[in-house]
């Protein structure tokens, strides 16, 4: 009984109905709204990838001071970077890096969600943290990190130590992640992380000072 309403009333139904009210549209060009979700949807998906608007000028600065005082070897290749929450905050986008040689201006920034990556734990625990990368690299960060083999093709699998820090700003919420990495293993040590971890509140400041 159900299946004959369906095939012989609902159906017939709904495609008179779904017929009327395309002649509408396209009759009054109301159609045109149609794409205004649509174009709302693509906004708000760049919007999503886009971190807080401004690269933090004072925070750069930092970030070289940082690394210099730090003493690290020449040969290990360590970068730091700051990475932000964007919009909604489902994702940590790089708003700058620094090198041995200063600022490193990307092709495209790197960019993870919350869920992933040591930046990613430590923007949702408020922890700082430290990972020597033990083992291949591809699987650790698969394993550990929830990475998946095609996300991992955007990085550089040269990586052997992490170390990340929390930037709390107002009621100790995070609003950004310090993040260092080497190309060789053990380069990060507990004195290292109780140094950049002081150094925090004086990144908070600069990026809110932007």
């Amino acid at each position: 009984m159900l299946e004959w309403l369906f095939s012989r009333v609902a159906h017939p139904l709904f495609q008179v109905g779904a017929g009327y009210a395309a002649s509408i549209l396209i009759r009054n060009e109301l159609y045109l709204w149609l794409f205004a979700p649509a174009v709302i949807v693509v906004l708000l998906n760049v919007l999503v990838t886009l971190p807080w608007w401004t690269k933090p000028a004072a925070a750069t600065v930092l970030l070289r001071v940082v690394r210099e005082t730090l003493s690290l070897p020449r040969d290990h290749d360590v970068r730091c970077a700051i990475f932000r929450p964007t919009l909604f905050g489902k994702h940590l986008v790089e708003v700058v890096m620094v090198t041995q040689t200063g600022e490193q201006r990307r092709r495209a920034r790197a960019w993870m969600k919350v869920s992933q990556g040591v930046a990613g734990r430590v923007y949702r625990t408020s922890a700082q943290c430290l990972v020597p990368i033990t083992g291949d690299w591809r699987t650790h960060l698969m394993t550990e990190f929830g990475f998946t083999s095609q996300e991992l093709s955007r990085f550089n699998d040269d990586r052997k130590s992490y170390l990340c820090v929390p930037i709390l700003g107002d009621h100790g919420k995070v609003k950004a992640v310090l993040s260092f990495d080497s190309k060789e293993p053990d380069t990060f040590y507990p004195q290292h992380l109780t140094y950049i971890e002081s150094m925090a509140p004086y990144f908070s400041l600069a990026i809110k000072g932007e």
